[in-house]
């Protein structure tokens, strides 16, 4: 195992981590600042307030993850006959195969190539700075009055 193997887990966890926390802390934000109600609407409003607890939960759980493996990146760098999380030391208390057939909460997806990974991350980041960065406002009354008017007259089929 490489030392790029040993560390796309950890670097996967870390900007999950950060791509849920920042989405929670962005749904925090707009509604502090009053500017939820541009993008959604007052019968979901209550319902995005609670997905930010979902998504601090998961981003928690990421952290969390990220944190337990940390330590353990040493011994995947030195150990290149074992990928899991285990603590191969002396002070070891319990017969360990080296068969693979089990699973330690550590990701798998071998599908994942370093381009897709940026493309992917760097969108969920890309939303968040405009999110947090750019200015909200309202649709502008002139342009909300054509817009109305487009719709009003294409329903009544004028």
């Amino acid at each position: 195992m490489n030392a790029e193997d040993s560390f796309a887990p950890l670097i996967h966890r870390m900007l999950r981590a950060v791509v849920l926390i920042g989405f929670a802390m962005l749904i925090i934000h707009l509604k502090r600042t009053g500017e939820l109600a541009l993008f959604v609407t007052p019968r979901i409003e209550q319902a995005v307030k609670l997905s930010a607890l979902g998504l601090l939960a998961a981003g928690a759980y990421q952290a969390y993850s990220f944190f337990r493996m940390w330590p353990n990146r040493s011994r995947h760098l030195i150990d290149d006959n074992c990928a899991c999380e285990h603590d191969h030391g002396e002070h070891h208390h319990h017969i360990h195969s080296h068969d693979h057939a089990h699973h330690h909460d550590h990701d798998h997806d071998h599908t994942s190539t370093p381009v897709r990974s940026v493309l992917l991350y760097g969108l969920f980041l890309l939303l968040l700075a405009v999110g947090f960065f750019m200015p909200h406002k309202p649709l502008d009354s002139d342009l909300n009055g054509k817009l109305g008017t487009t719709v009003h007259s294409h329903v009544k089929g004028e």
